[in-house]
Protein backbone atom coordinates (compact mmCIF):
# COMPACT_ATOMS: atom_id res chain seq x y z
CA UNK A 1 0.00 0.00 0.00
CA UNK A 2 2.88 2.36 0.74
CA UNK A 3 4.30 1.77 -2.75
CA UNK A 4 0.95 2.57 -4.31
CA UNK A 5 0.70 5.80 -2.32
CA UNK A 6 4.28 6.74 -3.20
CA UNK A 7 3.63 6.27 -6.93
CA UNK A 8 0.33 8.14 -6.72
CA UNK A 9 1.98 11.07 -4.92
CA UNK A 10 4.82 11.12 -7.45
CA UNK A 11 2.43 11.36 -10.41
CA UNK A 12 0.27 13.99 -8.71
CA UNK A 13 3.40 16.10 -8.19
CA UNK A 14 4.48 15.58 -11.81
CA UNK A 15 1.00 16.57 -12.99
CA UNK A 16 1.00 19.73 -10.89
CA UNK A 17 4.46 20.65 -12.18
CA UNK A 18 3.35 20.12 -15.77
CA UNK A 19 0.26 22.29 -15.33
CA UNK A 20 2.19 25.06 -13.58
CA UNK A 21 4.66 25.06 -16.46
CA UNK A 22 2.24 25.04 -19.42
CA UNK A 23 -0.88 26.82 -18.22
CA UNK A 24 0.40 30.41 -18.47
CA UNK A 25 1.42 29.95 -22.12
CA UNK A 26 -1.70 27.93 -22.95
CA UNK A 27 -3.89 30.70 -21.49
CA UNK A 28 -2.10 33.30 -23.62
CA UNK A 29 -2.55 31.23 -26.76
CA UNK A 30 -6.20 30.61 -25.95
CA UNK A 31 -6.84 34.30 -25.40
CA UNK A 32 -5.24 35.11 -28.75
CA UNK A 33 -7.29 32.44 -30.52
CA UNK A 34 -10.50 33.77 -28.95
CA UNK A 35 -9.82 37.17 -30.48
CA UNK A 36 -9.92 35.62 -33.96
CA UNK A 37 -13.34 34.04 -33.39
CA UNK A 38 -16.21 36.25 -34.45
CA UNK A 39 -19.37 36.47 -32.43
CA UNK A 40 -19.83 36.24 -28.72
CA UNK A 41 -22.96 34.17 -28.18
CA UNK A 42 -24.61 31.00 -29.28
CA UNK A 43 -23.81 27.39 -30.08
CA UNK A 44 -21.55 28.22 -33.02
CA UNK A 45 -19.31 30.38 -30.83
CA UNK A 46 -19.19 27.70 -28.12
CA UNK A 47 -18.24 25.01 -30.65
CA UNK A 48 -15.38 27.14 -32.02
CA UNK A 49 -14.08 28.02 -28.55
CA UNK A 50 -14.25 24.37 -27.44
CA UNK A 51 -12.44 23.34 -30.60
CA UNK A 52 -9.66 25.84 -29.87
CA UNK A 53 -9.36 24.59 -26.29
CA UNK A 54 -9.19 20.97 -27.49
CA UNK A 55 -6.48 21.80 -30.02
CA UNK A 56 -4.42 23.54 -27.35
CA UNK A 57 -4.85 20.58 -25.04
CA UNK A 58 -3.69 18.19 -27.78
CA UNK A 59 -0.62 20.30 -28.51
CA UNK A 60 0.43 20.44 -24.88
CA UNK A 61 -0.91 17.25 -23.28
CA UNK A 62 -0.28 14.55 -25.88
CA UNK A 63 3.51 15.07 -25.99
CA UNK A 64 3.57 15.06 -22.17
CA UNK A 65 1.54 11.85 -21.86
CA UNK A 66 3.94 9.52 -23.69
CA UNK A 67 6.85 9.96 -21.24
CA UNK A 68 4.39 9.83 -18.34
CA UNK A 69 3.04 6.51 -19.58
CA UNK A 70 6.59 5.16 -19.95
CA UNK A 71 7.41 6.29 -16.41
CA UNK A 72 4.22 4.68 -15.08
CA UNK A 73 5.05 1.39 -16.78
CA UNK A 74 8.59 1.49 -15.40
CA UNK A 75 7.28 2.11 -11.87
CA UNK A 76 4.69 -0.65 -12.26
CA UNK A 77 7.39 -3.13 -13.30
CA UNK A 78 9.58 -2.10 -10.37
CA UNK A 79 6.79 -2.56 -7.85
CA UNK A 80 5.60 -5.83 -9.43
CA UNK A 81 9.13 -7.25 -9.29
CA UNK A 82 9.44 -6.19 -5.66
CA UNK A 83 6.14 -7.93 -4.87
CA UNK A 84 7.28 -11.15 -6.59
CA UNK A 85 10.57 -11.06 -4.67
CA UNK A 86 8.71 -10.60 -1.38
CA UNK A 87 6.32 -13.45 -2.24
CA UNK A 88 9.21 -15.74 -3.19
CA UNK A 89 10.98 -14.94 0.09
CA UNK A 90 7.81 -15.68 2.02
CA UNK A 91 7.38 -19.02 0.23
CA UNK A 92 11.02 -19.92 0.93
CA UNK A 93 10.49 -19.19 4.61
CA UNK A 94 7.40 -21.39 4.60
CA UNK A 95 9.29 -24.19 2.83
CA UNK A 96 12.09 -23.94 5.41
CA UNK A 97 9.64 -23.99 8.32
CA UNK A 98 9.61 -27.77 8.29
CA UNK A 99 5.93 -28.17 7.54
CA UNK A 100 5.77 -30.76 4.71
CA UNK A 101 2.47 -29.54 3.29
CA UNK A 102 3.90 -26.04 2.85
CA UNK A 103 7.17 -27.24 1.33
CA UNK A 104 5.40 -28.39 -1.83
CA UNK A 105 4.68 -24.80 -2.89
CA UNK A 106 7.53 -23.83 -5.17
CA UNK A 107 8.47 -20.16 -5.28
CA UNK A 108 7.00 -18.23 -8.20
CA UNK A 109 9.23 -17.43 -11.13
CA UNK A 110 10.36 -13.88 -11.84
CA UNK A 111 9.56 -14.53 -15.48
CA UNK A 112 5.94 -14.85 -14.41
CA UNK A 113 5.69 -11.07 -14.11
CA UNK A 114 4.20 -9.67 -17.28
CA UNK A 115 3.04 -6.22 -18.29
CA UNK A 116 1.04 -5.21 -21.30
CA UNK A 117 1.94 -2.25 -23.47
CA UNK A 118 -0.59 -0.01 -21.78
CA UNK A 119 -1.78 0.35 -18.21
Amino acid sequence: MAEQQHISDMFVDRHKTFLAHVMPQAHKEYDISLQSISGWLGPSYRRRTFHEAQELARRYVVPWLKPEQEKAEKEYRRVALRFVEMANEFLKELANAGIPELGRNAPCSRSGVRISGTL
